[in-house]
């Protein structure tokens, strides 16, 4: 087995980290401490973590976005349909108008 690598850069670390997945990586930090609870590991494993975080909650940002375009986008199409059935129903009154005299 080898040992276990001394000098590491935050790429490599974060890459560790990526392959363990976030769930594994809370296990190991909190419950585990296999980083301590100082330490330059320590300290980049809770970056890479909120990082996490900011990724979520940047996904779902563009989730909602996407979600409120569609939404504006059917209100749209509803409204130039609910305005065309206005101008036909107005038509038709005037002609049914026409037609009674």
């Amino acid at each position: 087995m080898s040992e276990p690598k001394s000098t590491y850069t935050k790429e490599e670390f974060w890459a560790e980290l990526n392959d363990l997945g976030e769930e594994e990586v809370r296990v190991r930090l909190f419950v585990s401490k296999q980083w301590g609870d100082v330490g330059q590991k320590y300290e980049l494993t809770h970056i890479w973590l909120k990082s996490q975080e900011d990724k979520r909650v940047l996904e779902a940002s563009s989730k909602r976005d996407a979600r409120e375009l569609e939404t504006l986008a059917i209100a749209k199409r509803a409204n130039k349909i609910s305005i065309a059935a206005i101008v036909i129903t107005a038509i038709f009154a005037i002609v049914a108008i026409f037609l009674q005299k």
